[in-house]
């Protein structure tokens, strides 16, 4: 069961696709959450202030989780016609607005300043690929001053390149069983 942990939607049970996901799990979710208000706080930031983007949308789950703690605007990618649906079923369930963006998450690009990007792409999907895309947005300035985190399986990579650590101020790493989660914060653009 997958439900929303925090905020004004707490306890709502959100459906999962049944193929094609691997949604992150209630413990994951809490932990990443802590992590990000932690980062929120110290940059002198709050949820109300902030744009939250959910990279690979599945369920919904982490884009929905943001809204209900208040987030400003969520953006939830999801190039899958039945998971989008999905998705805009669970903003109906928990009453959390958000904008379902139908395409690859892969060829994203901000259209505004963005102050949390989070990916969770495929754990099949290439290292090469996913190490390309965050070298591609580091690089944006719509990004300049964000928190980017990317959730993977423990074999794969480090998605940040030699490229992307140069534009991160701090990057951090926090191992899960077979998942970890990967923190960078964006503090320029070439």
């Amino acid at each position: 069961m997958t439900r929303i942990i925090a905020g004004m939607a707490k306890g709502q049970r959100l459906k999962v696709p049944q193929v094609g996901t691997r949604p992150t799990s209630d413990r994951i979710r809490e932990a990443l959450f802590s992590t990000i208000d932690s980062w929120l706080s110290s940059q002198g930031r709050a949820w109300a202030d902030s744009i939250f983007v959910d990279l690979f949308g599945g369920s919904g789950a982490i884009g929905l989780e943001a809204k209900s703690r208040g987030a400003h605007r969520v953006c939830i990618v999801e190039s899958q016609p039945a998971a989008a649906r999905l998705i805009s079923e669970n903003s109906s369930l928990s009453k959390c607005s958000v904008d379902i963006l139908r395409q690859d998450a892969f060829r994203w690009n901000p259209d505004e300043f963005t102050t949390i990007v989070f990916a969770d792409p495929p754990y099949a999907d290439s290292d090469d690929a996913v190490t390309a895309m965050f070298d591609r947005l580091s690089s944006d300035p719509l990004l300049a001053g964000a928190l980017i985190i990317c959730e993977r399986g423990k074999k794969s990579g480090s998605p940040w390149s030699i490229e992307t650590t140069l534009r991160l101020e701090r990057s951090w790493e926090k191992k899960y069983g077979d998942t970890v989660i990967w923190y960078g914060h964006v503090v320029g653009t070439e």
